[in-house]
């Protein structure tokens, strides 16, 4: 058990040298657990700002390029069905993991509302920050009230 560190082999841009990844190793049992977890759907939530955060993704282009079934692929970016028990987001540039090494929910929505309010301060170069029409055409920008909304959301895909 461990972690072994890599990163991205495919040149893809500006952004490639922030393409780290982990490996985490761990025996079969737990590994094959994780992987039935992960083949289930997110569980679903009737909290009012987590609804609304689901809303915006689904009305603001985000399911252009995200997934949030796990039977799918993102087309561009990321399946974000369990985004929320990541230990890492965007490519490893933001950790989610406490001293503990545990994936500390504060830590999950820290992350995330920096990604949103600013994809290109976190990642420059990254393909969401130059080309969801919500980073490039000020009509259809988040508002700080979407940007917590989408925080709910996507903290509660675990």
């Amino acid at each position: 058990p461990g972690y072994l560190y890599a990163q991205c082999a495919e040149f893809c841009g500006v952004a490639h040298a922030l393409m780290r990844f982990r490996v985490i190793a761990e025996p079969r049992e737990d590994f094959d657990a994780w992987l039935l977890a992960q083949a289930e759907p997110a569980k679903e939530s009737a909290d009012p700002l987590i609804a609304a955060g689901k809303q915006i993704f689904q009305q603001s282009g985000c399911t252009g390029c995200h997934a949030t079934d796990p039977s799918s692929s993102g087309r561009i970016g990321p399946n974000l069905t369990h985004v929320a028990s990541r230990s890492t987001l965007a490519g490893g540039v933001f950790e989610n993991r406490d001293e503990f090494d545990k994936v500390n929910p504060s830590l999950v929505q820290a992350n995330l509302r920096e990604w949103l309010e600013d994809p290109l301060n976190a990642k420059p170069g990254n393909i969401m920050g130059m080309q969801a029409a919500v980073y490039t055409d000020t009509n259809k920008a988040l508002s700080e009230p979407d940007i917590s909304a989408l925080v709910a959301y996507l903290s509660s895909l675990k």
